[in-house]
């Protein structure tokens, strides 16, 4: 019996190597196609920009506008290219190297999350609308039934006096309304 146990954990060890050997596989050729798009689509855009500068990229400071261009376009490349991956995979009905479907969903049910902050930024933002957005949130995290893994946060930049404690006290009537304290 522990025969039998000890050669099924070894093959199951095994089929998780081969499976983690291929994982890394895929990621490295994801991540080099994706600096090569990256760079490739930065470099034209570079190109072109400087072709349009009075002095194309002559002096100091169309060098240092270059290359400021060249970081922020990348930049946005990257999320441009992430984006399109990520549709593509969609389409093709997910990706079967995430960790949702590595794991049994047992599995995923038991780890344990990390904690989260929710981070709500308001400035002078109808507060009734607002508060109604925040309560919307926490109901539904609520209603997944993993809310103890979440803390909310309202950064208020009001300067208005008036609005500044009208948001102080629709946050405290969320929190009894809630029980959220």
């Amino acid at each position: 019996m522990d025969l039998h146990a000890g050669r099924a954990a070894k093959a199951e060890t095994t089929v998780t190597a081969k499976r983690g050997a291929k994982w890394r596989a895929v990621a490295m050729l994801r991540r080099g196609l994706l600096t090569v798009l990256v760079l490739t689509q930065t470099l034209v855009a570079t190109y072109f920009m400087v072709s349009v500068l009075p002095y194309h990229g002559g002096n100091d400071v169309e060098r240092g506008l270059a290359v400021l261009f060249a970081i922020l376009f990348a930049w946005i490349s990257v999320g441009f290219w992430t984006a399109v991956f990520g549709f593509v995979l969609r389409r093709r009905g997910g990706d079967v190297h995430s960790f949702a479907r590595r794991h049994s969903v047992e599995r995923l049910a038991e780890t344990p999350l990390a904690r989260t902050a929710v981070i709500i930024p308001i400035y002078h933002e109808p507060i009734g609308r607002t508060f109604r957005g925040i309560r919307a949130i926490y109901r539904s995290l609520q209603a997944t039934g993993r809310l103890e893994h979440f803390d909310f946060h309202i950064l208020s930049d009001s300067r208005d006096p008036n609005v500044w404690l009208a948001e102080q006290a629709a946050w405290f009537r969320l929190c009894q309304e809630l029980d959220a304290a």
